[in-house]
């Protein structure tokens, strides 16, 4: 998802946190943020929270939204969304060392 109103990566996770807040399937307990930098050196923000899918009545998923910018510096997000039973620290890790935006 491209942020292009955004050039700064905080920024651009409090516009994306306040959306997700809005919907009534998000748990809004359930938001963290952890500031990151990628292997290439780009800083970055993920933003998580836990949600319902629209089949289900409890907390069924769990959301990533990795932010970074663009050679523009514009803010991009990436998604990756999980169940919270199989989350992965690891895989998340290696998508935060890895993203590059081009």
């Amino acid at each position: 998802m491209r942020l292009v109103q955004f050039d700064d990566n905080r920024k651009a996770a409090d516009y994306l946190q306040a959306s997700f807040a809005a919907n009534d399937k998000t748990a809004p307990e359930s938001f963290k943020r952890e500031a990151f930098t990628t292997d290439y050196r780009e800083p970055g923000v993920q933003l998580s929270h836990t949600g319902k899918s629209p089949k289900s009545a409890t907390p069924d998923l769990r959301s990533h939204r990795f932010i970074t910018r663009n050679p523009k510096g514009q803010c991009v997000s990436i998604s990756y969304i999980t169940s919270p039973t199989d989350e992965s620290a690891a895989m998340l890790e290696t998508i935060r060392k890895s993203i590059r935006v081009e």
